[in-house]
């Protein structure tokens, strides 16, 4: 069986857990809740053979693009610095646990969709937030 999270980084950190290719989690933590999450997850399942198992980080640092209007840009790049910052300790922690994982530039995920959106393409019909449909994009359609 497949286990794979879904970690959209920031201060309200996003989550999703995916089973066997289907959803069973999708919502936010605070960043230490969520890095405590995904040990307990780890610790679970390491042991058992079948479990392929692995963590999915949006990673800020990746980003290579932040448009044309400068206003726009000027305003992204005064928060970038801490949402780098999470990536940065999502990836230390991860190798520090041995805990599988992929960084993925955010040009690579579907993000801000609108729950009825998300709802239409994953199914998921349970109480989300922006944050949680994020990291859900991350694993979502994943083999």
């Amino acid at each position: 069986m497949k286990v794979m999270i879904g970690i959209d980084v920031g201060k309200k950190t996003g989550f999703a857990l995916s089973l066997g290719g289907k959803l069973s989690e999708v919502k936010s933590y605070r960043f230490w809740d969520a890095v405590m999450a995904v040990k307990s997850l780890f610790e679970r399942y390491k042991q058992d053979n079948q479990i392929d198992f692995k963590v999915y980080v949006e990673d800020p640092r990746l980003r290579t693009w932040f448009g044309s209007d400068e206003k726009k840009v000027q305003a992204a790049r005064m928060g970038v610095g801490s949402v780098k910052r999470d990536a940065e300790l999502w990836e230390e922690f991860l190798q520090r646990e041995q805990i599988p994982y992929e960084l993925i530039a955010p040009k690579y995920n579907r993000t801000k969709l609108s729950h009825e959106q998300f709802i239409r393409l994953t199914g998921w019909t349970n109480r989300t937030n922006e944050h949680g449909r994020d990291a859900a994009m991350l694993i979502y359609g994943r083999q």
